[in-house]
Parts: C-alpha cells; sequence; structure tokens
C-alpha cells in the first residue's frame, strides 16, 4: 500500500513541527500535585491499559496488531529510571535503554505439521527523548507500574520520543534475519480546563500471525488525537480522532479513521461514567469500504485503593457493500484490578471487537477473549508473574459453509529481577495453542525466553 507510506510522512510532518515544547505553552500548575500511590500506565489510556489477549507478539515484545497471536515476554521489564529531586519542575531527560533476549522457538512459523525450531537472538537498541513539566510525573511515566488507579490520571505537560531497532538474528534460520523498528511518539498539553494529547506509534515488525498462518512482515501506524475540557467540576467533554494504517506485506492492507465522542460525569469521587458514540470508515485494499457507528458507554469505578473496574463497550453498526453486507455487534473491554497487598497484584481482562482479515479481502471477524494475571513481587527487585487466556475469533464470510473459527489459548510465567535502577534480567516460559477450522491456522508453540535490559 503505497499511500501508507504517504500518510507516514505526512503524520510526522505534522507532529514534528507542532509539539516541540508543550511545557513553554499555557499555564503549568503552581506546584505539582501530589503523587499517589502507585504510577501511570505507558499508554494512559484510563490510567491503566492492559495488554491485550489479541495484541500480537514480535520476539522482541508486545505489539499493537490485530492478530490472534497473543503473547508477550512472561515477564515484561519495567524501564528503569535515575534519580534526582522528586517534584522538580521542566525536566529534560534522554535516556538510551538496550535490551538483549535469547529465546527457543519450537514453531517459528506456527504451522501444524513440519515444524522448524529455531533460537533467536534479538537485540534492541534505542534512545527515548522527553520533557516534563514535573520530575515525579517523569517517573510516574517511565515506571509503568501496573498498579496504578484507574481514575488519577496525572497532571502536567509532557512530550516524549522513543526509537528502538530491534536485530532479529535466527541461528538456524537465516534467511528470516530481519531489522525491525519501533518508534513512539506522545504528548500532552494542559491549560486551564483543557486538556489536549497526541499518541502515534509506528511499527514494522516481522511476526508470527495467526489470521494468516505464518510469519508476516508487517507496517503499522496508530494515531489519536484527543481534547477534553472540563466544563463544571464534574461534567467533563471529550473527543477523539484516530487513525489506524496496517500495511501487511502481501496481505490485505487497511486504512481505518474513527471519531468518538463522550459525556463524563463524575458521578461520587470514586465513580465516573460516560456515555458517547463513535463513527468510522475503513477502506480496504481491493474491497469495498466499510462504514462504522458505534453507540458507547463507559464506567471507571475504584471503591478502594485495592480495587478498581474499567467498563467500555456498547454495539457497532457495520455496512459494507461487499460481501459480508451490513452487520450489528456488541463490542466491549474492560478489565478489574484487585491488589491485595502492596506487593501483589491480580488483573482479569475481558473484550469483544471487530478486526478486518488480513488473508482474506472482505472479510472481517469478531475476537472475544478473557485474561487473568498475576504478579507478585517476592523481595527487592525480583518479581514473578503468571497469566493465562483465551480467545474466540468467528469470521464473517459470504457463506456460512466457508466461515471459520479459532479457539486460541496460552499460558505464560515468569521472573523478572531488577538487579539496579539501571538494569533488570529474566527468565520466561510460554505455550500457546490454535484450533481452527482452517487446518493451516492451526498451531501449538512453546518459547522459552532469556533477556536483559539496561536503561540509562
Amino acid at each position: 500500500m503505497r499511500p501508507f507510506y504517504c500518510q507516514l510522512l505526512a503524520q510526522g510532518i505534522f507532529w514534528g513541527s507542532y509539539g516541540l515544547f508543550p511545557g513553554s505553552v499555557g499555564a503549568a500548575p503552581a506546584s505539582p500535585p501530589a503523587a499517589r500511590p502507585g504510577a501511570a500506565e505507558e499508554d494512559a489510556v484510563e490510567d491503566f491499559d492492559l495488554e491485550k489477549l489479541g495484541d500480537s507478539l514480535v520476539e522482541q515484545g508486545t505489539l499493537e496488531s490485530a492478530t490472534l497471536d497473543a503473547a508477550e515476554p512472561a515477564v515484561a521489564p519495567l524501564p528503569v529510571t535515575g534519580g534526582g529531586s522528586p517534584g522538580r519542575a521542566g525536566r529534560w531527560k534522554v535516556a538510551p535503554h538496550f535490551e538483549l533476549k535469547a529465546m527457543y522457538d519450537d514453531n517459528i512459523f506456527i504451522t501444524p505439521d513440519r515444524r522448524v525450531e529455531d533460537v533467536i537472538v534479538v537485540a534492541s537498541p534505542g534512545l527515548r527523548v522527553g520533557y516534563w513539566d514535573y520530575e515525579d510525573e517523569m517517573e510516574r511515566y517511565l515506571d509503568r507500574n501496573r498498579s496504578a488507579s484507574v481514575l488519577d490520571r496525572g497532571a502536567g505537560n509532557f512530550l516524549v520520543l522513543d526509537y528502538t531497532a530491534i536485530l532479529l538474528d535466527f541461528v538456524k534460520t537465516s534467511a528470516q534475519n530481519t531489522l525491525d523498528q519501533d518508534a513512539l511518539f506522545d504528548w500532552r498539553w494542559q491549560i486551564s480546563k483543557l486538556d489536549l494529547t497526541a499518541r502515534s506509534h509506528f511499527v514494522s515488525t516481522s511476526l508470527p500471525d495467526a489470521d494468516v498462518g505464518g510469519r508476516v512482515r508487517r507496517d503499522m501506524l496508530t494515531t489519536e488525537v484527543t481534547a477534553s475540557y472540563q466544563w463544571s467540576e464534574r461534567l467533563k467533554g471529550e473527543v477523539t480522532v484516530a487513525n489506524v494504517i496496517q500495511d501487511p506485506d502481501g496481505f490485505t492492507g487497511s486504512v481505518e479513521w474513527r471519531n468518538e465522542n463522550y459525556v463524563d460525569f463524575q458521578a461520587t469521587p470514586l465513580l465516573h461514567v460516560a456515555v458517547g458514540g463513535a463513527v468510522g470508515r475503513v477502506e480496504v485494499e481491493d474491497s469495498p469500504e466499510q462504514i462504522f457507528e458505534r453507540i458507547l458507554g463507559r464506567i471507571n469505578y475504584e471503591p478502594t485503593p485495592k480495587i478498581g473496574v474499567r467498563l467500555h463497550g456498547g454495539v457497532e453498526f457495520r455496512q459494507s457493500d461487499g460481501a459480508i453486507g451490513d452487520r450489528v455487534s456488541p463490542v466491549f473491554d474492560g478489565a478489574v484490578r484487585y491488589a491485595p497487598a502492596e506487593a501483589t497484584l491480580i488483573v482479569l481482562e475481558g473484550f469483544r471487537r471487530v478486526e478486518i482479515s488480513a488473508s482474506q479481502p472482505d472479510v472481517i471477524y469478531t475476537t472475544t477473549g478473557c485474561a487473568l494475571r498475576f504478579e507478585r513481587t517476592l523481595r527487592a527487585g525480583l518479581q514473578f508473574s503468571v497469566e493465562g487466556g483465551y480467545a474466540h475469533a468467528a469470521y464473517v464470510e459470504a457463506t456460512e459453509a466457508d466461515q471459520r473459527n479459532d479457539d486460541f489459548y496460552y499460558v505464560r510465567t515468569g521472573v523478572l529481577y531488577n538487579f539496579a535502577h539501571w538494569g533488570n534480567v529474566g527468565l520466561g516460559y510460554e505455550y500457546r495453542s490454535n484450533s481452527s477450522s482452517r487446518a493451516p491456522s492451526s498451531f501449538e508453540n512453546t518459547r522459552i525466553t532469556v533477556q536483559a535490559g539496561l536503561s540509562f
């Protein structure tokens, strides 16, 4: 899809010229806000954003992608930050980072038979540059503590640019050696009652894809801009414009535009309720475009510091002049966070979403799933986690006889040791299985990962 690169260039020029110094515009709060226990999630989406079960794993980590290949390193390393005085205003940070992994994979092409095993060495050097109004907000952003509050969104302006080059070296299957890329732009500007945020994430990866049934080179650019305005102490309006471009090499690409609008009401200090809707258009390569509308609601509830609930969902109405015709589907995502002790976290997640198939033009599928994750800090710097999940994919095709269904399961566990504020090492194990009515898409896969990370 050549338009992909044109849109990527245009968005890069736009973001590069718009928000270079967010801290210099508008009035910053007179003093930094008091930090709550816990830290904001990396994505800052409703303040804790769990990895979706349907998100893809590349050997170097989790990728935002619409596939069934759901996995990540058994323990996601927490970025480490330097010292400093909490609360200090106007802080730039330049942080080189590097991660090295060795992964044994017994089925690198996720095939049902004639499985190919290999050891993959992944080296990921990168550089993060960021500016924060307050140093404690910088620490909150970089720590990415999973026990973050549902309601506490943090405050202050920031700008983050992060680029990582990922070199994959297959010991036996050298033809699969590749250079992947991951680039992130994240920005927030607060002035009076207006809050503007923007996020753009570009990934170029070669990864297993259960939808296609093999390894695929995929370029993906996700951009989202949100403006919220505090009309009164309890009432807030939100407008979001999003664009998602997917370009899988040799398969069906797509471009999605989406607008979401919400009215958020703070019913109590611990409960936020929002109602809204969304409209969007999906341009599918070599297929008729698809139009959708969604009626949506959202609830964020935190009855105690140990419990947080996030629910978001509604009904989608999708129209197409192609073979799939008009469809009505419920869509939702939600999570319940429970922290029975300071060093323990349990998260239960569920979702249902509509996705575009890269393997077949004019085909969509719904993915419904759930995941349960347990994390425990055993002693200073040592973390243990175990997670399991299930997802069902139902493909919508022209005839009932051709319809495809997939059932995907995974379990992973691991330990991570933060031996210093600038580094960690980890060991993980993962098993995953996909049972599909399309025989070439069924597979079993086991992976063992040893990893080390540094950040300065």
